[in-house]
């Protein structure tokens, strides 16, 4: 095996192995992995390049990434597992588990549709700053105060950042536990998945730095420059004002920073190895070392189509399509069938189980790309599982 890439792959699965390392070729000043499950067997566990460019320290198999949107993924998961167990309704108003929210038009806004992007708070009116986005009792008073900007339930938009705060303060709601705790205690411990929310001080040093290529940094400017209302839409739901830079990371700061990185920020703030997160994906679809997170029932119910089509905002197509807060397969974001949930990630990340083929599949990467140019390389990695499955 080449010493560049590192791991293993399972008989069969030799041409993801293939794949991937041109994937690192391809960049080498980066790093990333790719972890899939077939069955429960662990059959792709790949690692290579960089976790620095500047120091260039090696990629290892404990390198961990922040996983940026594959985080609403797993909060989702956690509320599916409160669905199953009876806790919470989806068609519940969120006031009966949360009665502060219930204010400034929110009042009848439910689960189902606080969870699928329904809810009308994609961003607030006013900026939020740095230090108040890793503020969690704020975020949360700023959210039950905050009006929506449209008729909860009418309209859909994707809800970049505050996603994760809605959802986060459910789970604390309803469970005592903050979703870090939750995520640390009923997914990723009984797994002994190198999944966290809060990332415990210990494991700072195994975290990659993440950084944008200049494709996609040139995207956000000409994005600013354009000054449209979708395009500012956009980038208010990514920076909500002051909070975060407009491609989300930057130089010891944003979420390569630690204070994020020791905060809970449920739609973004996820760090992951590929092979935990991976891993937690194939226990939704199958048992894995002894654990099955979810029931057949349960998927069913909660990858029902909520959310499709044109959004709230005047932005061009594809347009992706959601569940009970999942993403589902389509021309937004392919996954191995059509019968595949999960969710990506800003700049590359992809994680997602299929009920089908029962494999759970993460792919995790330091080089955030995207923009004008499409990036690739998940999909790529996919269409390879797909011709040997």
């Amino acid at each position: 095996m080449n010493s560049q890439v590192k791991g293993s792959v399972a008989d069969g699965f030799e041409k993801i192995h293939s794949t991937f390392q041109q994937i690192t070729s391809e960049s080498p000043n980066s790093g990333s992995a790719i972890s899939i499950w077939h069955k429960g067997k662990n059959v792709v566990n790949l690692w290579g390049g960089v976790t620095d460019r500047e120091t260039k320290k090696p990629w290892t198999e404990d390198t961990s990434t922040v996983v940026f949107s594959c985080t609403k993924g797993l909060m989702s998961l956690a509320l599916a597992q409160l669905f199953q167990a009876g806790k919470i309704s989806y068609d519940n108003r969120v006031s009966q588990y949360w009665p502060e929210f219930a204010s400034s038009g929110k009042e009848r806004t439910t689960v189902g549709e606080l969870v699928s992007h329904r809810a009308g708070l994609p961003f607030f009116q006013d900026d939020i700053s740095f230090d108040q986005a890793i503020n969690w009792d704020y975020m949360i008073a700023k959210i039950e105060q905050e009006r929506p900007l449209w008729l909860p339930g009418s309209e859909h938009a994707y809800h970049s950042i505050t996603h994760g705060w809605l959802t986060g303060e459910l789970i604390r709601r309803v469970t005592g536990m903050t979703p870090g705790e939750y995520l640390s205690k009923e997914i990723s411990a009984p797994l002994d998945a190198h999944t966290w929310l809060g990332l415990p001080s210990q494991h700072e040093s195994k975290v990659a730095i993440s950084y944008t290529s200049e494709d996609l940094r040139s995207f956000f400017v000409d994005l600013k420059e354009k000054n449209t209302a979708s395009g500012n839409f956009r980038i208010r739901s990514l920076t909500l004002g002051e909070a975060f830079p407009m491609n989300l990371v930057a130089s010891g700061q944003g979420f390569n920073s630690r204070a994020v990185h020791a905060a809970e920020i449920p739609g973004a703030g996820g760090i992951s190895t590929a092979h935990g997160l991976s891993k937690i994906w194939s226990s939704v679809v199958h048992e894995t070392d002894g654990f099955r997170l979810i029931s057949n029932e349960t998927i069913k119910f909660v990858t029902r189509v909520q959310s499709e089509g044109k959004p709230f905002t005047d932005l061009e197509p594809p347009y992706g399509k959601f569940g009970m807060g999942f993403q589902l397969d389509s021309e937004a974001r392919r996954y191995l069938t059509s019968s595949s949930f999960g969710h990506d990630g800003a700049g590359g990340q992809c994680a997602f189980a299929d009920p089908e083929h029962k494999v759970g599949f993460a792919f995790v990467t330091s080089e955030m790309r995207g923009g004008a140019i499409e990036d690739d390389r998940a999909t790529r990695l996919i269409k390879d599982l797909h011709s040997v499955l």
